[in-house]
């Protein structure tokens, strides 16, 4: 049998024991509970970080958008007055050749050939035509043709040709050289290849 010393020590070695052993459990508690805790918060940081890349990537995004939108939308522009400027370049010397036409000795045939034609397309009786002011000097091609035919000046025909109304209809025929420059212009426009697409 052991003595009472023995037993306080053997007591005292047990309680040591289960001190340990209680002290090792918390302290395990403890670190599990650091562990978890240092988990919660690195994914804290985690999801955090991947909000603020998701944020900075999208507000990137958006403004390089709006950035290629504002060029693109330049370059459009500075394309359209390019375009622009070529087409007016190109129909300012179309003009000078036309008005060149009109000045040349073929002018007066070409005149008397478009009337004619528009005599037998049109049935023209007694009609009114005008001309640019340049133009009234060939009123006698026209009154040849057609005897009962007015001439008059018209300040809306710059180039050449005429207009010709039948008398007591508001049918006019149009066979001015300012129209077809005009009509000519917006064939250009839709066959020109100069057009400006979508980039």
């Amino acid at each position: 049998m052991l003595s009472n010393q023995e037993k306080l020590l053997e007591l005292n070695k047990s309680i040591q024991r289960e001190l340990k052993q209680q002290i090792e459990q918390v302290d395990r508690d403890i670190e599990q509970y650091r562990e978890d805790r240092l988990q919660v918060v690195e994914d804290e940081v985690v999801s955090d970080c991947y909000r603020y890349i998701q944020k900075s990537t999208a507000k990137i995004r958006l403004e390089y958008t709006t950035e290629r939108s504002h060029a693109v939308a330049e370059l459009r522009r500075n394309l359209l007055l390019k375009r622009d400027e070529y087409v007016e370049l190109i129909f300012s010397e179309v003009k000078k050749q036309l008005l060149r036409f009109t000045e040349s000795e073929e002018y007066p045939d070409f005149l008397r050939r478009r009337f004619m034609a528009a005599v037998s397309d049109y049935r023209l009786q007694k009609p009114l035509v005008s001309v640019c002011e340049r133009d009234l000097k060939y009123a006698d091609i026209f009154c040849r043709i057609l005897p009962d035919t007015q001439v008059e000046a018209s300040p809306a025909i710059s180039i050449g040709g005429f207009t010709a109304a039948k008398s007591g209809q508001a049918f006019i025929l149009n066979e001015t050289l300012d129209n077809t420059l005009s009509e000519q212009r917006e064939w250009f426009y839709s066959h020109c290849g100069l057009r400006i697409s979508q980039f």
